[in-house]
């Protein structure tokens, strides 16, 4: 009888653990976890898509990114 209280409290903390991982990994989103990478342009189209840059600042670096008008970016 005791050692079935031990049984179910161990797996009442291992259920409690599982779900606080499992929701602070889905908390997490799109962000890229360990070893994972966003390219700069995803991050580019999520800043931009953010409201963080304007769009001339979005064409100027995606520009840079890809190659095209680097004069334009280049700042005396």
């Amino acid at each position: 009888m005791m050692l079935g209280s031990v049984v179910v409290g161990l797996m009442l903390v291992a259920f409690v653990v599982v779900g606080v991982l499992w929701l602070t990994r889905t908390q997490q989103g799109a962000t890229p976890g360990a070893g994972e990478s966003m390219s700069a342009k995803a991050i580019l189209d999520a800043r931009y898509a953010r409201g963080e840059i304007d769009g001339a600042e979005y064409a100027q670096r995606r520009d840079v990114l890809t190659g095209g008008s680097a004069k334009s970016a280049a700042k005396p």
